[in-house]
Formats: structure tokens, sequence, C-alpha cells
């Protein structure tokens, strides 16, 4: 009985592990230790997503540029509102091709506070409006002052007033016009949008820094990156800082006003409420974050875990389906905050946007071996 006994275990052993090595083979055919090849796809990403992006950027400001010196070669102190929507209209533009490429969050944009000086969001406790009121506070010399400032002397005045927020309330003021004060600010800072977006554009492309082979080609104590495997690393660190830049702070802190008392403008919790652009750049945020998935992410994921890297895809078509004009019904993230309407559309996509969070960054560490770097608003 005895032997027996032990026949009946060790049947159970040999069962168990046969169990065992099935479910590993299993998943041995939607996950590999496969060695991963980053070269193809750090060469995609910068030929098919950041340079053209960052093209396009360059493009858009100087249009916006020459908008503004056509809207400021008036000679009347007001503006004519008609002549005001095509520069709006060109604001605009820029605005959504800087949402494009916020994900890239290293390279020749992070340097001198190019990020910062391009749009200083969010602003909590609204310096940007401060300073723009004191700069362009009436005065007998206000006139004279603002059209004897130049490029470098804004360059080094405060962040808030050099870029897009502070750009977009003088263009999208409540009176729909602009002094002569104001026009020629409004001048200046297209000047410094314009000059950000070359040099950013230049560092990537021309010498001495060429970022773009520090990117498709690091090499250890010659670039910036000493391995593919860290390339993909702040690739990937961007990407997830963004996200959580639009769950966090683009959705989450805007509608936890919802129920505040009326006296308090829920709005000005929003990116770009005056231009009413918020939904839309939150829109081109996460269809970049998809470019950089599927020209950085996708194909080695395939290789290592075909299975996430279809579950990632879908979820990233979701959360821009979730965020269409369609899936609004017409109705902008400021007349939702306003009135309510489409709430259950926004809670629908915060949702998607935290799952596909979640996802991503166990996937990416899982599968990929990319190491997480502290993200600032974790502790939020």
């Amino acid at each position: 009985m005895f032997n027996t006994f032990i026949n009946r275990r060790t049947t159970v052993k040999i069962m168990t592990s046969l169990s065992v090595l099935f479910v590993m083979s299993s998943q041995a055919d939607n996950k590999t230790s496969a060695p991963i090849q980053w070269q193809e796809s750090h060469k995609n990403i910068t030929e098919q997503y950041i340079l053209p992006s960052y093209k396009e950027l360059m493009d858009n400001t100087k249009d916006l540029e020459q908008s503004l010196k056509k809207l400021c070669g008036q000679d009347n102190v007001t503006i004519d509102n008609a002549v005001i929507e095509d520069t709006q209209k060109n604001f605009k533009h820029v605005y959504l091709s800087w949402a494009s490429v916020q994900a890239i969050r290293f390279g020749p944009i992070v340097y001198l506070k190019r990020t910062e000086r391009f749009q200083y969001w969010p602003d909590k406790h609204f310096t940007g409006g401060k300073q723009l009121k004191k700069i362009l506070n009436s005065n007998e010399n206000t006139s004279e002052r603002i059209a004897s400032l130049s490029l470098e002397q804004l360059q080094i005045k405060s962040v808030a007033i050099q870029g897009m927020p502070a750009l977009e309330r003088l263009l999208f003021n409540k009176t729909g016009r602009l002094s002569s004060e104001e026009c020629n600010f409004s001048q200046l800072i297209g000047k410094n949008l314009s000059a950000i977006a070359t040099e950013n554009y230049s560092g990537w492309t021309e010498p001495p820094l060429f970022f773009s082979t520090h990117v498709t080609n690091p090499q250890e104590d010659i670039t910036t990156y000493g391995s593919h495997q860290e390339v993909a690393t702040v690739i990937f660190n961007g990407m997830k800082t963004q996200l959580a830049i639009v769950q966090q702070l683009k959705i989450a802190s805007a509608f936890t006003q919802l129920h505040s008392p009326k006296k308090y403008n829920k709005s000005r919790k929003l990116e770009a409420w005056r231009s009413q652009l918020s939904m839309a750049l939150i829109r081109k945020n996460l269809i970049s974050i998809e470019k950089i998935y599927r020209y950085g992410f996708s194909a080695p994921l395939k290789i290592r875990n075909a299975s996430k890297a279809q579950e990632i895809a879908v979820l990233l078509e979701k959360v821009i389906n979730l965020s269409s004009v369609e899936s609004m019904r017409g109705v902008t993230l400021y007349e939702t905050l306003e009135t309510g309407q489409q709430i259950d559309c926004i809670t629908e996509l915060h949702q998607a946007i935290l799952l596909l969070q979640k996802e991503l960054s166990e996937t990416m560490e899982n599968s990929l071996d990319l190491v997480m770097s502290f993200n600032a608003l974790d502790g939020d």
C-alpha cells in the first residue's frame, strides 16, 4: 500500500510538471526572449514621426509670424476683426502641431527652456496674465517701450509671456480687437515661437548637434545616449509622461471642479480654453502617442509578446476614437465643463486612458526590459 501511495504521488508530480510545461509552452507562442533590434525602430520613428512633425511645427510658426506681421502692419490703432480671423486660424495650426510633438520630451526642445517658453502651462498662479498686464500697463511710454522691445529682450523675460498661452490671451480676448501695443507684443511673441521651432528643427537636422544621429546611431561616450536600449527608454518615458499629463492635468484636474461654486470659472483649468482647442489638443496628443508606439515599439513588442502588442494597439485606437468630435457630438470640452453635456464621454475617455497607462507601463517594463523613470506627476 505504501508503495502504491508513492507511485500515485509520483504520478501526480509528473502530471503537474507536464501541465506547467504545457502552460509555459503555450505562453512561449506569444512571449519570447528574442533579442530586440531597436535600430530600425529608431530610424523609423525619427524619419516618419519626429522630423516631419517638427518640420510642420516650424513651417506653421513661420506662417503665424507672417500673419501677425500683416495684422500689425495697419495704421489704425485698433485692428479690424476680419483681419484677426486669419491670424487666429494660423495660431490654431501652430497649437495643434505643437500638441503633435509634446510627447517628444528630449533633445533640442528641452534645451534653453524651449518647452516652457513655447507653452507655459499649467499656469497655476496665473503668472502669464499678471505679467502680461504689467508689461502692457498703459502709461505715457508703453507704446514706445513695446515697439522698441527686441526678441533678445523678450527671451530673458518670464517664460509665461513668451509663448502660446500669452498670445492666446491677446488674440482671443473678450473684445475681439487689439490695441497697437497688444498687436506689437503679439508680433514679438510670434517671432519668438518661430525662432524656438526653427532652432529646435535645426538642432535635429544640422551640425554641430545633428541630434537625429544621437537617436539613430547612439555610441558610448560620443552621443547623448550610449545604446539603443537607452534611447528606447527615453522615448518611452516621454510618451508615458505625456499620457500622464493628458490624464491628470488636461482632464482630471479640470473635471474635479465640476461641482464647484458657480462663481468659480471652471474652464480656466483647461488648456487653451479661450481658443476652444482643449479637446483637439488632447486628441493630437493621443494620436502622437499612437505614432510613437507604432513606429518605435510595435514591431519589437510583436516579437516579444504578440498578444500584448495587439491589445495596446486596440486600446490606443479606442482612446483616439473617444476623443473625436463625433464621439463628443460636437460639444467642446469647454461646453462640457460649463453645462455638463457629454460628461459620460469624458468619463469613459478618462477610464480608457487609465487602462492604457497601466498596460503600457507593465508591458514595456516586462516585455521590452525598459526602465521606467520617476514621473514628476506621480506624486500629485
